[in-house]
C-alpha cells in the first residue's frame, strides 16, 4: 500500500506516519525513523481557504540527512519527497 492507495481506500490522507504503519503502509514497516535513527517527518496535504481562494497544498515526507540539520550535501543532504494532493 502507498499513500495514494491509502487515500483511495479511506478518502482522506493519513494524519501521521503511525496511521500509515497501522494501515499496512509497506514503506514504513521497519519503523518511522530514517537510516540515521531520526524521525521521518510527514506533512499531509491540506486545504487552505481565505480571501475567496481555496487551494490544496502538496504533502511532504522528509529526512534531514545524516547530520539531522536542514540543508547539507552528500549524506548530510535533506531527502524530500513531495506528493500531489490532487490524485484521481
Amino acid at each position: 500500500m502507498d499513500l495514494c492507495d491509502f487515500h483511495r481506500r479511506y478518502l482522506a490522507w493519513p494524519v501521521s506516519l503511525g496511521q500509515l504503519t497501522a494501515a499496512g503502509f509497506t514503506h514504513f514497516q521497519e519503523g518511522t525513523n530514517d537510516e540515521w535513527g531520526r524521525p521521518i517527518h510527514y506533512e499531509p496535504p491540506r486545504t487552505v481557504a481565505g480571501a475567496g481562494i481555496t487551494y490544496s497544498t502538496d504533502g511532504v515526507v522528509h529526512s534531514f540527512g545524516a547530520d539531522g540539520i536542514i540543508g547539507g550535501q552528500g549524506t548530510n543532504a535533506d531527502i524530500t519527497v513531495m506528493f500531489s494532493a490532487n490524485i484521481k
